[in-house]
């Protein structure tokens, strides 16, 4: 009967220089992924920081408009408030002639009554 010897020592060896190597790529991937996850870091976060200079110039830009539309606004309330001012002063007279020439009317017709 043919036996085969098995080396263990042999098979022991090569196990922990394959097993070496493998760690050894391990951490070479490893330290790889490192540098493109920081990289990526780096990235982002400039890329975070210009979209948040833009909105804020963004904001800006819209409250300055905002702030000329609400002037344009108070500009044409004003106009407005002047103009219903000066129609309420004339509806005032307006009325108050109408009111008078009431009194007169009834005052004729009550206290000076056209002869027969």
């Amino acid at each position: 009967m043919a036996s085969a010897t098995f080396d263990t020592l042999k098979f022991d060896g090569k196990f922990r220089e394959s097993e070496q190597r493998l760690l050894a790529k391990i951490d070479q991937n490893k330290t790889e992924l490192t540098a493109k996850i920081d990289q990526n870091k780096i990235e982002l976060t400039a890329k975070i920081d210009q979209t948040k200079t833009d909105l804020l110039a963004k904001i800006e830009q819209l409250r300055f408009e905002l702030i000329g539309r609400i002037e344009q606004l108070n500009s044409k309330i004003d106009m407005i408030h002047t103009k219903l001012s000066g129609d309420m002063i004339l509806v005032r007279w307006m009325l108050g002639l109408l009111i008078s020439f009431a009194v007169a009317v009834t005052i004729r017709v009550f206290f000076f009554p056209k002869p027969n």
